[in-house]
């Protein structure tokens, strides 16, 4: 068996060529560019802003076949979702929290006693429902049973 002996000189070309590109300096007063966060893509992420029964394209939120089929599926309650959907109601401009839209909303001049909060994600492919009503939080979600949590629902 013949044994291959690689030069010292080709060593150092080879780990030469596997070492990052040196960053150069920009030139002038040009500053380096940043990184940017990358915004959640989604149908739903243009409500940002929104209420849930302003429209975008002709559309609201809440009127959105997304929204519409995903708290179809976790509330399971008729009045819980009857509220979410109510159009004489209070609301909040829809906000973006930990990558989801939350939407809340609450009892016309009875806010304190009745309210809640939907968190979606921007493809409208999961739902949370918090509903607030004799004093107590219910979280709606897959379609399960109520679950109580200390507190209210989140607002924006």
């Amino acid at each position: 068996m013949k044994l291959i002996r690689i030069a010292p000189l080709a060593m150092l070309a080879l780990a030469a060529c596997q070492q990052a590109p040196e960053k150069k300096a920009p030139a002038g007063n040009a500053t380096p560019a940043q990184p940017m966060a990358a915004a959640p893509a989604g149908e739903l992420a243009p409500y940002v802003g929104k209420t849930a029964f302003e429209p975008l394209d002709g559309t609201a939120f809440a009127d959105n076949d997304l929204v519409i089929n995903a708290l179809g599926i976790a509330v399971r309650t008729e009045e819980p979702r009857a509220w979410v959907l109510r159009r004489d109601t209070e609301q909040r401009p829809i906000v973006m929290q930990n990558n989801r839209l939350l939407a809340h909303g609450c009892e016309r001049g009875n806010c304190g006693a009745r309210n809640w909060t939907i968190l979606i994600d921007t493809l409208g492919a999961m739902a949370e429902v918090c509903y607030f009503a004799g004093g107590r939080a219910r979280w709606y979600a897959g379609g399960r049973a109520a679950a109580e949590r200390p507190g209210g629902c989140p607002t924006s």
